[in-house]
């Protein structure tokens, strides 16, 4: 739920689970574990859950905000188990569906959504890891702030009545109330017409009142995700140690001419899917070739997925030679 000041609630815990709380997750039905097109790999497999199968549930909204489909688009669930039980084919996949993304996206965010839909729990970045890039991407993404927007908005103020259940305490796992109000004067049943305009799920069926739940959190997600993308700086927590490492944001640098020297680059080693990344647009890919002399990030694929090695200052030399080597994960660039 957004609120008037932009803020963002989750109202529904219903298949939330924790390993610091004793308690069974549930739902209306009791049968819902989650919704297949947003579940991680790991969750079709009997092995213990961390926040990272979050962060690509996240990352499937993510994209879904984007594209405008979803990333597992009309699939059966048995495709789903499919790619759910081989890397490689899931990682091919995840590649074809990023080609997808409009080339005005960020390379940044195509690299964000890339490393949140790792097949590997490991490889994705943390909450705060995505919490941090995503306000790297501010600067360069259109349109005003959540906060921004909802204030902006001319929400209808409700009048707050008490309902039936009000001055109640419920405890899971236990019948009855912990605390009853005192009994009230019985009164007449209002009439049919009275009934029909205070109840808004009169005359809906149950298969109905279901789809408009489940919209009403999917729009929910949307609302989130791009919360998360329009937050400020200084809301922003600082970056947690994290096992893989994370590119710096790119210095001020300016804009080479065509004129400006030019380096040949050279690939070499076991690792093929290595490439130079600029942050205007620039890069190069194995086996190699002639580019504009700049500042590059270097990224290698050791296990599946990209990932930033180091920085590559390719000014005032001629020739570069990188070699990367899959054992050691690492690559070292010869001038």
């Amino acid at each position: 739920r957004i609120g008037r000041h932009g803020e963002v609630k989750l109202l529904d815990f219903g298949v939330a689970s924790s390993a610091d709380i004793d308690r069974q997750a549930r739902t209306l039905t009791h049968k819902a574990l989650g919704s297949l097109p947003y579940m991680a790999p790991e969750r079709f497999a009997k092995v213990p859950l961390t926040g990272a199968s979050d962060i690509y549930s996240l990352g499937c909204c993510l994209y879904e905000g984007l594209v405008g489909e979803r990333v597992h688009e009309d699939q059966s669930p048995v495709d789903l188990f499919g790619l759910a039980s081989d890397e490689s084919t899931h990682q091919a996949f995840i590649r074809e569906r990023l080609q997808r993304l409009a080339r005005s996206i960020d390379p940044l965010a195509r690299l964000l959504l890339e490393a949140m839909l790792s097949h590997d729990p490991t490889l994705r970045p943390s909450g705060s890891e995505v919490s941090h890039r995503c306000s790297e991407l501010l600067p360069t993404t259109p349109g005003s702030s959540l906060r921004t927007w909802a204030q902006a908005q001319d929400f209808e103020r409700v009048a707050q009545t008490k309902g039936a259940l009000a001055g109640r305490t419920f405890l899971e796992g236990r019948g009855g109330a912990a605390a009853q109000p005192p009994p009230s004067t019985p009164t007449a049943p209002p009439p049919d017409d009275a009934l029909r305009s205070a109840d808004p799920s009169w005359g809906l069926s149950d298969l109905t009142l279901r789809v408009l739940w489940r919209v009403g959190m999917l729009c929910t997600l949307v609302f989130v995700v791009l919360w998360v993308l329009k937050t400020q700086q200084s809301m922003v927590p600082p970056l947690a140690p994290s096992f893989n490492p994370t590119p710096p944001s790119p210095s001020a640098e300016v804009m080479p001419s065509r004129d400006s020297p030019r380096v040949f680059v050279e690939f070499a080693g076991d690792v093929r899917d290595v490439e130079l990344r600029h942050h205007t647009g620039r890069r190069v890919t194995w086996p190699g070739g002639d580019i504009l002399a700049g500042r590059y990030d270097l990224y290698a694929n050791f296990v599946g997925v990209y990932q930033w090695v180091s920085k590559a200052n390719l000014q005032r030399v001629d020739h570069v030679t990188i070699t990367c080597d899959r054992a050691s994960r690492s690559c070292d660039v010869q001038r």
